[in-house]
């Protein structure tokens, strides 16, 4: 009969501890994911600076890409969705700027001047490429 009422009353116990473990777990996700969206946000955002400067330094049009990597408002910041479609917008929004980069260092590489010298400051000469 002891032993009835020990698993009786331990039983409940464990219940609670399983319950307990689950909601750790849960909570522990959670907070794993509020990370990932918190360092995705400063990236993406670090990001659409740079390519502004990039647009700049290729005199593009300050319009262009507007909005084109922009997360839908629609999805709760809470839910994985929002973590994926941000990391998504993040990846190709990377991929953007390298490319407007790469661009940029390939026309600052080839960007050829000609020091004026006291004999072509009278005028300035073309230099053939």
């Amino acid at each position: 009969m002891l032993t009835f009422c020990l698993n009786f009353f331990q039983q409940p116990y464990q219940e609670v501890e399983k319950g307990l473990v689950y909601f750790n777990n849960k909570w522990r996700l959670l907070e794993r994911r509020q990370q990932q969206v918190r360092e995705l946000r400063a990236k993406h955002q670090l990001l659409l600076e740079e390519l502004e400067d990039t647009k700049v330094r290729l005199m593009m049009d300050p319009s262009k890409w507007i909005g084109e990597f922009d997360v839908d408002q629609n999805l709760d910041k809470e839910s994985p969705e929002y973590l994926e479609a941000l990391a998504q917008a993040t990846e190709e929004l990377e991929f953007c700027v390298n490319l407007c980069k790469s661009h940029v260092m390939m026309v600052t590489c080839f960007d050829i001047s000609m020091p004026l010298t006291p004999r072509t400051q009278e005028g300035l000469r073309e230099v053939e490429v």
